[in-house]
C-alpha cells in the first residue's frame, strides 16, 4: 500500500513591518522640496517676464522706427509734390521743342545757302570758261595782209583759227586793206569789250561766291550752335524726367518701408500677446496654486524646525 503524504499547509507570508516615518523629518523634507519647487516656479516666472520685456522693447523700437519712416515718406511726398508743382518737366519739354524748331530752321537756311553757293560756283565756272575760251581764240586770231599769187590764189589767211582746205578766206590785195581797216579795228574793239565784260563777270561772280561762302559759314555756325542748344535742352529734359522718376521711386520705397514696419509691428504685437497670455496663465495657474499653500506649508515647516531644536536641547 502506498502511503499518502499529507500536504503541509502553505506558509503564510510574513507581514512587513511598517516603517515609522518621523513626521518632523517628513515635514522638513517636504519643505525642502517645496523650496526647490518655489525656486523653479520663480525662475519660470522670471523667464516669462523677460520674454514679455523683450517683446515690449521690440514693439517700442518698432513704433519709434515707424514714426521716423512716416516722416521720411511724408518728406518724399512733399518733395515730389513740389517738383510736380514747379512743372520742370513741362518747361524742359517746351524748351526742347523750341530748340528743335530752331535747329530745323537753321538746317533749312544752311541748305538754301549751300544751294546758292553751288549755283554761284556754277556761274563762276561758266564765266571763267567763256573768258578763257575767248582769250585763247584771240591769241590764235591774226590780221595780216594777204598777197595774191600769180595763180590768183591768196598767199595768206584772214581771221584764221585753224588751217583747213575749206576755211580759206578770200583776202584783199594789199592796196585794199586800208578800206577794211576800220572794220578790223571795230572787230578788235568788240572782242576786247567782250573780254572785259567777261572779266567783270568773273570778278562779280567771284564776289558773289565769296558772299555765298560767308553766308554758308555763318549758317553752319548757326546750325552748330542751335544743335548744341538742342542737345543741352534734351539733356535738361531727360534730367527733369529722371528727377521725377527718382522722387516717385523714393516715395514708393518710403511707403513700402512703412508698410513693412506695420507688418513687423503687428507680428510683434501678436507675439507679445502670446507671451503675456502664457505669463498670465502661469501666474494664475501653477504659481497661484503653489503660493496658496505656501502659508500652510511654511507654518508646518517652522513648527517642525522648532521641534528639532527642542529635541536637540
Amino acid at each position: 500500500m502506498t502511503k499518502r503524504v499529507a500536504k503541509r499547509p502553505a506558509a503564510k507570508p510574513r507581514a512587513k513591518k511598517a516603517r515609522r516615518t518621523d513626521p518632523v523629518l517628513a515635514t522638513l523634507a517636504k519643505a525642502i522640496f517645496r523650496d526647490c519647487q518655489k525656486q523653479s516656479l520663480k525662475s519660470r516666472n522670471s523667464s516669462l517676464e523677460a520674454d514679455v520685456a523683450v517683446e515690449d522693447a521690440k514693439l517700442d523700437n518698432l513704433k519709434v522706427k515707424h514714426v521716423e519712416l512716416v516722416k521720411i515718406a511724408t518728406a518724399e511726398e512733399t518733395k515730389l509734390a513740389s517738383l510736380q508743382a514747379a512743372a520742370k518737366v513741362q518747361a524742359a519739354k517746351s524748351n526742347l521743342a523750341a530748340a528743335t524748331a530752331i535747329v530745323n530752321s537753321s538746317w533749312n537756311m544752311l541748305r538754301s545757302r549751300r544751294v546758292a553757293q553751288q549755283a554761284s560756283q556754277t556761274d563762276l565756272a561758266h564765266a571763267e570758261v567763256e573768258k578763257v575760251t575767248l582769250e585763247s581764240a584771240c591769241k590764235e586770231l591774226s590780221f595780216k595782209p594777204v598777197m595774191m599769187g600769180s595763180d590768183g590764189l591768196p598767199q595768206g589767211m584772214t581771221l584764221s583759227l585753224e588751217i583747213r582746205a575749206d576755211s580759206w578766206l578770200r583776202g584783199f590785195p594789199d592796196p585794199g586793206i586800208s578800206r577794211h581797216k576800220s572794220f578790223v579795228k571795230c572787230l578788235e574793239r568788240e572782242i576786247s569789250s567782250d573780254i572785259s565784260a567777261l572779266v567783270d563777270a568773273v570778278i562779280a561772280e567771284t564776289l558773289v561766291l565769296c558772299d555765298c561762302d560767308s553766308a554758308v559759314k555763318v549758317a553752319e555756325e548757326e546750325y552748330d550752335t542751335s544743335k548744341a542748344a538742342q542737345q543741352c535742352a534734351a539733356a535738361d529734359f531727360q534730367a527733369a524726367e529722371q528727377d521725377v522718376v527718382d522722387r516717385e521711386a523714393a516715395v514708393s520705397n518710403a511707403k513700402k518701408a512703412v508698410a513693412e514696419c506695420d507688418l513687423e509691428i503687428e507680428a510683434v504685437r501678436m507675439s507679445l500677446k502670446k507671451v503675456r497670455m502664457t505669463l498670465q496663465a502661469f501666474q494664475d495657474g501653477p504659481l497661484a496654486q503653489f503660493m496658496a499653500g505656501e502659508v500652510v506649508h511654511a507654518a508646518a515647516a517652522l513648527q517642525a524646525h522648532e521641534v528639532i531644536q527642542a529635541g536637540g536641547a
